[in-house]
């Protein structure tokens, strides 16, 4: 099967659309503090102009759950992202589609991580170093979290160079986001393109 592509970081209606057009089956908006951030407000004014059904994913870090609810009612959220510490009981309380993010570590041990039946994880492939802030794709972890749960989504640092070993892992969706910008908060047509290219190609 073919994996998703889900474009987050949107921050303005062309960028939501161009997504669309170059393949995205998901568009996404961060909701806590990050340089694509994007009010309730103006990304419900986004969604009410786009085609019908469109997928939106919205993006949560320790947000409490009636705000994140009232998102998901006034965005019209398909899904819910959470990026923090969100525990059992709060994806207990939301009822849609709930993706939980596990940020990879060099040292992680995946076979610690508990399985929770309501929701996809999602895998952060990228890592910042300590000593010297470079950041690093961590494959070989890629490769342990996907055996251990097939159906995930892959994240992080994911680009043009990069998207065909990743899909190597067999992702259910890549989620991109600074990887196919031309800057912080503008989507690039090509590099949007290569990225869907390179989905098509594999499959």
């Amino acid at each position: 099967m073919r994996p998703q592509l889900v474009v987050s970081g949107i921050t303005s209606l062309s960028d939501a659309i161009l997504s669309i057009e170059s393949g995205a089956s998901s568009i996404g908006f961060i909701f806590y503090d990050d340089a694509r951030k994007i009010s309730m407000e103006r990304a419900a004014e986004i969604v009410n102009q786009l085609p019908p059904f469109t997928s939106i994913m919205g993006e949560f870090l320790d947000t409490p759950v009636d705000k994140v609810k009232l998102h998901q009612r006034v965005c019209k959220l398909s899904s819910i992202r959470l990026c923090g510490t969100e525990n059992a009981d709060f994806i207990r309380r939301l009822n849609c589609r709930i993706i939980k993010l596990i940020r990879l570590k060099p040292d992680i041990e995946i076979s610690k991580i508990k399985r929770n039946e309501n929701c996809i994880y999602d895998f952060k492939l990228n890592f910042r170093m300590k000593n010297d802030g470079k950041r690093i794709m961590l494959y070989n972890r890629a490769s342990q979290a996907m055996s251990k749960f097939p159906k995930s989504i892959l994240s992080g640092g994911i680009n043009p160079e990069n998207i065909s070993k990743v899909l190597n892992y067999s992702p259910s969706a890549v989620r991109i986001n600074s990887g196919a910008e031309a800057f912080i908060g503008k989507k690039d047509k090509n590099k949007l393109n290569k990225i869907y290219g390179a989905i098509i190609e594999k499959n």
